[in-house]
């Protein structure tokens, strides 16, 4: 309902979702719910329906900035603050994490997440906008493979990369907050 914010186990109101990720083949919406809640909440997508929702693993979710679903079946979920990616199950099972750039401070490392074109989705791509970067990682370890970018505002660089997305053929885009205020595309090689 809107304007009137939800607390952690309200099945009706959000506050401030950060993330939509939508599965088609179940039907349902999943929502990074911040502000005090910081959950992910599945619905159904036709009538609008509570269907569950779950915390953080662990500690719980510091600052939630995405939810990604991979075509294996796993809910990837930026925790930004915290650093780090939670990967679940869609029943909110919880199956790994992993920290990227842990020691980054303020407004933490994990914008965004999405992952590579090829079938398999071998890469997860990270959005980092404290560290000015964009993360590669293996998505079966989610371990650190590259990164690329810095600081600034000539072409390749960020200024608070907050989202990335790739299409079809493999490209990368990113968007820009704040002062960024723009969009880059990568081509891929």
């Amino acid at each position: 309902k809107a304007g009137e914010v939800g607390d952690r186990n309200s099945e009706t109101r959000l506050d401030h979702p950060a993330d939509v990720a939508v599965d088609t083949a179940a039907n349902e919406v999943y929502v990074a719910d911040g502000g005090a809640s910081q959950r992910i909440v599945v619905f159904d997508a036709t009538t609008g329906a509570h269907k569950r929702h779950w915390g953080g693993h662990g500690t719980d979710f510091g600052r939630l900035s995405s939810v990604t679903l991979s075509k294996d079946g796993q809910v990837y979920v930026g925790d930004r603050k915290n650093d780090r990616i939670q990967v679940f199950k869609k029943d909110g099972t919880f199956v790994k994490e992993a920290f990227v750039s842990k020691t980054t401070m303020l407004a933490g490392s994990v914008w965004d997440v999405t992952f590579s074109s090829d079938a398999a989705q071998r890469y997860a791509f990270v959005a980092d906008g404290q560290d000015a970067k964009i993360f590669v990682l293996d998505r079966a370890t989610l371990e650190v493979v590259s990164s690329f970018g810095d600081g600034g505002g000539w072409p390749g660089t960020f200024r608070m990369v907050g989202s990335v997305g790739v299409d079809s053929k493999g490209n990368l885009y990113t968007g820009e907050t704040f002062e960024g205020k723009r969009v880059q595309r990568f081509v891929k090689k």
